[in-house]
């Protein structure tokens, strides 16, 4: 099916799937430090998708 795509219908789904991805992680995260700002979650979020290497 995506190799019936351009490759930006690829690269737009791909964006979407991150989106969707750091929606939930955040969401989880929230979830477990409910004293967290939303910066702190973000910082959170970010080191997770980066692995750490921030």
């Amino acid at each position: 099916m995506l190799k019936m795509k351009t490759p930006a219908q690829r690269l737009q789904i791909a964006f979407a799937m991150q989106r969707f991805a750091r929606a939930v992680l955040f969401s989880r995260i929230r979830s477990q430090h409910s004293g967290w700002t939303d910066e702190e979650i973000d910082t959170a979020v970010a080191k997770r998708m980066s692995r750490g290497e921030l």
